[in-house]
C-alpha cells in the first residue's frame, strides 16, 4: 500500500516537472520569435523549444485522459494539437483536461462478498400482484430500472420454482450490473450445489456396493435416475451436457427397472426421460405400460397428449384430454384441458 502511495505522489511530482519545463521552453520559444532577428538560429531555437514544450505537455495531459486512450496516439495527437495550437489555446487546453482530471473522478467499484446462501423470501399479495412471472421478467430485462428492483424481480422469479424461471436467471449471469449478476449466479449454484451433493453422496454407496439385496441397489438407481433427471428438468445442463446427463438418468433408471418392474413411477420417469430425449416411440411406451400398472392418469394422460400435439393428431389430444377427472385435478392444466375437451377438434390452429 505505502509503494502505491509512493508510486502516485512520484508521478504527481514528474507531471509536475512536466509543466514547468513545458512552461519555460514555450517561453523562452515565443522569446526568440517576437525578439531575436529573424535568422535562421532563431527558428531553429523557436521550433526546438516550441516542439519539445509540446511533446513536454502533451506528457502531462495524457494521464488525464480515461485509461483506454492512454496510448502512443494519443500521445502524438496531442504533441501535435500543442504545436500547432496557439499559446493561448494550449494553456487553456492544459487548465480543462487538468480540471477535469480532478472534478471527474471514477467512482470507487462495489466489491461483494461471496454469496453462501440467500434467505427465502415469502413473498406478499402485493409484490405478486406487481410482478406475476411475465412481470418479473420484463422488469429484469428493462436494464435502466434500479438494481434493487430487478434484484427483486429476479427473488419473484426463483421462488416460483420452474425450469423457465431458472433458465430465464441463467441468461442475466453476463449481465452488466454486478449485483444483477452475482444474485444470478448464486441462485443457480444454490439450487444446483444442493442436487450435486445428493448426487455424489449417491454414486459413493452406489460404488461401494454394499447392498444387502438386488432390491436395495435398485432402489439406489432408481434414486440416481430421479437426480439426474431433475438436473436435467431444471435446466441446469444444456447443451451435449443435458444430453449425457439424461441418457445417465436413463441408464440408472433401466438398471432399477429389473427389480422395481411393477412400480408405474419409474415407468413414468423413463417415459420423461425419452420425451426430453426425443424418443416419441419409447416415450409413449412407457407411458402405456406406466398406465397399464397402476399409474394415475393425472400424471400420465398430460404427456400422451402432448406427444399426440407433436405429431399432429389433433382428435388424439382431444380424446386423452376428454378423460373424466383430468380438469378439477390438474388445475395447472385447467385451461389447456378445457379448451380439448369442448368441441371436437378436426384442424390445426
Amino acid at each position: 500500500m505505502l509503494c502505491c502511495n509512493a508510486l502516485c505522489t512520484m508521478a504527481k511530482y514528474i507531471r509536475a516537472v512536466y509543466l514547468v519545463v513545458g512552461t519555460l521552453m514555450e517561453a523562452v520559444a515565443w522569446y526568440s520569435f517576437f525578439h531575436i532577428n529573424q535568422t535562421p538560429i532563431a527558428w531553429v531555437i523557436f521550433l526546438t523549444c516550441h516542439g519539445t514544450s509540446a511533446y513536454l505537455f502533451a506528457l502531462m495531459l495524457l494521464p488525464s485522459l480515461p485509461r483506454r486512450w492512454q496510448i502512443r496516439d494519443s500521445l502524438w495527437l496531442l504533441t501535435l494539437f500543442n504545436l500547432f495550437l496557439p499559446l493561448i489555446g494550449l494553456i487553456s487546453l492544459m487548465c480543462v483536461l487538468s480540471i477535469m482530471e480532478y472534478l471527474d473522478k471514477p467512482k470507487p467499484r462495489n466489491f461483494f462478498k461471496r454469496i453462501d446462501a440467500l434467505t427465502p423470501i415469502n413473498f406478499n399479495t402485493q409484490q405478486k400482484a406487481r410482478f406475476g412471472a411475465g412481470g418479473a421478467e420484463a422488469c429484469l430485462s428493462q436494464k435502466h430500472l434500479p438494481t434493487n428492483i430487478r434484484s427483486e424481480a429476479m427473488l419473484y422469479l426463483s421462488a416460483q420454482n420452474h425450469p423457465q424461471a431458472f433458465q430465464t436467471i441463467s441468461h442475466y449471469l453476463n449481465d452488466n450490473d454486478d449485483q444483477i449478476r452475482l444474485l444470478a449466479f448464486s441462485l443457480l449454484s444454490q439450487k444446483e450445489q444442493a442436487l450435486v451433493r445428493e448426487l455424489n453422496e449417491n454414486k459413493t454407496k452406489l460404488e461401494r456396493g454394499r447392498f444387502n439385496t438386488r432390491f436395495d441397489e435398485a432402489i439406489l438407481h432408481y434414486r440416481l435416475a430421479q437426480l439426474f433427471w431433475e438436473h436435467a428438468y431444471w435446466q441446469l445442463a444444456r447443451g451435449e451436457l443435458r444430453q449425457k446427463t439424461l441418457k445417465q438418468a436413463r441408464q440408472h433408471a433401466l438398471h432399477a427397472k429389473s427389480e422395481l418392474n411393477d412400480n408405474p413411477n419409474l415407468f413414468i420417469l423413463l417415459g420423461k426421460i425419452h420425451l426430453a430425449l426425443d424418443d416419441e416411440k419409447e416415450a409413449t411406451n412407457y407411458f402405456i405400460q406406466a398406465h397399464n400398472k397402476g399409474g394415475l392418469d393425472q400424471r400420465i394422460v398430460p404427456y400422451l397428449a402432448d406427444i399426440a400435439f407433436r405429431k399432429g393428431e389433433w382428435q388424439q389430444v382431444h380424446a386423452l384430454l376428454s378423460k373424466t377427472g383430468l380438469t378439477m385435478t390438474h388445475t395447472k392444466l385447467a385451461q389447456i384441458i378445457s379448451f380439448w375437451s369442448g368441441a371436437s377438434h378436426d384442424t390445426a390452429y
